[in-house]
């Protein structure tokens, strides 16, 4: 088998053959004669080898209709990877006029086909375009886009699963130690194991590897989903505001208990194994835990000047690790802002159960406003506190 560059110089040698055989044509040829040219020059058309192309397997910032093009050169997959949210200011029209287009990320996500136009080249087709997306964005960014009206009605914020982690901003302890090389390694040889078996089952023709879930995760998964169900209705309308996100998420902890089953039986063929129990669960433990992040970022993109405030009223609470406090400690410390809106703030802690009222009556003089913070949030940062110091 020819090396990459060997088939590069066999092509360019052809090439360069074709090109004066094409030129040695002129209009004093016999027919004959020309159509030993024109024979020659398709059987060396025919000649020239394809050269490979290395498989691409993640991209970046890229305009739609160039990841489609790539996407139709990797067996209709890619993943876009980036420390940055760029991606969306190119969604959102940076390169075409302002006018948003989100069709190959929208359909994408659930494996659809896809049709790509090209302007004044041929169109795209995919047939299951497969689309993985990792990014992380500043939550300004994740503010801004929560605030696009194309993005929300069309869906694709519904799409994502979000994750706001802890702030360690001041507490950082600047001496951890790195991962250790075993861990890095065996996690690195899992995904080329799950690759090269994926590129496995596209070379023999197989199609698409299934997975099936057990009994007892089915159930386990058909509950979870039947909770969601009722937290998107009005009567708990705990997820009724953010629907279009909630309704995909029985479908994402389905993926993720697969993407589970893969790396514990990366070594082996998954499919040959039903997805188990445990598995499931942890999936769904990660979909508890991705509900309330995802309840927290589309407050972001909701958030007005009263939510700004009732964070700097919790965030002054807890750093001085007061359980409670009084309405004028308060005022006090946070002299930036007018009483009025210190007290819409106030409200917005009460309504979200952060924090409770109740009047301390001295024996002599008026009764004061006192605010006890929710005892849970104490048990969360000393939960915090205990994993950075891992």
């Amino acid at each position: 088998m020819r090396s990459t560059a060997d088939t590069q110089l066999l092509t360019i040698s052809l090439e360069a053959r074709l090109k004066t055989l094409r030129s040695s044509g002129n209009k004093g040829m016999t027919d004959f004669a020309f159509e030993e040219l024109q024979r020659k020059i398709e059987q060396l058309e025919n000649s020239i080898p394809e050269i490979p192309k290395i498989p691409q397997l993640w991209t970046a910032d890229i305009t739609p209709e160039h990841l489609g093009t790539i996407m139709a050169e990797n067996d209709e997959a890619m993943a876009v990877l980036s420390d940055e949210g760029g991606i969306f200011d190119i969604l959102g029209g940076l390169y075409s006029g302002g006018k948003a287009n989100i069709d190959l990320f929208l359909q994408g996500h659930s494996g659809s086909p896809v049709r790509i136009g090209r302007g004044s080249r041929a169109p795209i087709f995919l047939n299951r375009a497969v689309l993985t997306m990792g990014l992380t964005a500043q939550p300004e960014v994740i503010k801004t886009i929560c605030r696009n009206s194309t993005f929300k009605g069309r869906g694709l914020l519904g799409r994502f699963l979000y994750v706001i982690p802890y702030s360690n901003i001041g507490h950082r302890k600047l001496d951890v130690a790195p991962m250790p090389g075993s861990v890095q390694t065996e996690y690195q040889n899992a995904l080329r194991t799950l690759i090269d078996n994926a590129c496995s089952i596209k070379r023999t023709g197989v199609g698409i590897g299934k997975l099936k879930l057990s009994q007892a995760s089915y159930q386990k998964w058909l509950e979870y989903s039947k909770l969601i169900e009722s937290l998107m209705g009005e009567e708990l309308g705990h997820l009724s505001h953010i629907t279009d996100w909630a309704g995909k998420l029985s479908g994402a902890i389905a993926r993720i208990a697969g993407l589970l089953h893969c790396m514990r039986y990366y070594a082996e063929d998954p499919s040959r194994h039903e997805i188990g129990i445990e598995d499931m669960k942890s999936a769904v433990q990660i979909g508890h835990c991705l509900t309330n992040h995802a309840l927290i970022v589309f407050d972001l993109a909701q958030a007005d000047s009263s939510m700004e405030i009732a964070k700097s009223i919790l965030s002054w609470a807890l750093g001085e690790q007061r359980q409670s406090f009084k309405y004028r400690d308060c005022q006090r410390k946070l002299r930036r802002y007018k009483k009025s809106d210190l007290r819409t703030g106030i409200e917005v802690l009460k309504e979200h159960e952060i924090i409770q009222e109740w009047k301390l009556q001295p024996e002599v003089g008026r009764p004061s406003d006192v605010f006890e913070l929710n005892p849970y949030l104490f048990d969360k940062s000393k939960e915090n506190e205990g994993q950075k110091g891992q």
